[in-house]
């Protein structure tokens, strides 16, 4: 009977020696496996110690991971600041643009008013240049109906 996996028997290609040696990778596996379950048998945890200990030399795994962990936090905690801040400083120039659009709205407002209140104020000018007008044909007529010769005779007969 042959084996070929080099389990007892001839070895690979028929040779003795190679047969009388067992496979070294698994010698360790199996050891290893026997190792685990007297491990599990005396209720000891995969590194050997009981559930509730932890050993020292696992904690240093861990302070690595929580010091990332803490440094990935303080990044994410600046980002977010920095992000807030910006959010906030966009929202205060959303509130001033706004309100220069009222201050605006409330210039051109005064300024429609301003307009009307000018026209009324040209249309009584008028009015007062009408009158003035008015009062100078007046005077006119007035010193022309003076000059004329009826009122010179007038004058003459009153006196």
């Amino acid at each position: 009977m042959h084996d070929f996996g080099g389990f007892g028997g001839l070895g690979v290609l028929g040779n003795p020696v190679v047969a009388s040696q067992a496979n070294p990778a698994r010698t360790s596996q199996l050891a290893r496996a026997r190792a685990g379950f007297g491990q599990i048998e005396l209720g000891l945890n995969a590194y050997g110690f009981r559930a509730d200990m932890v050993p020292v030399l696992r904690y240093k795994p861990l302070k690595l991971a929580a010091d990332l962990f803490a440094a990935s936090a303080n990044s994410s905690q600046a980002d977010f600041l920095q992000y807030q801040t910006r959010f906030e400083q966009a929202t205060i120039e959303g509130w001033q643009a706004a309100a220069m659009v009222k201050k605006a709205e409330a210039g051109a407002g005064i300024a429609g008013e301003q307009i009307e209140i000018a026209k009324v104020g040209v249309a009584k000018a008028q009015e007062q240049v009408a009158a003035v007008k008015a009062q100078i044909e007046a005077k006119k007529k007035e010193i022309e109906d003076s000059n004329s010769f009826f009122s010179q005779a007038e004058i003459s007969s009153a006196a």
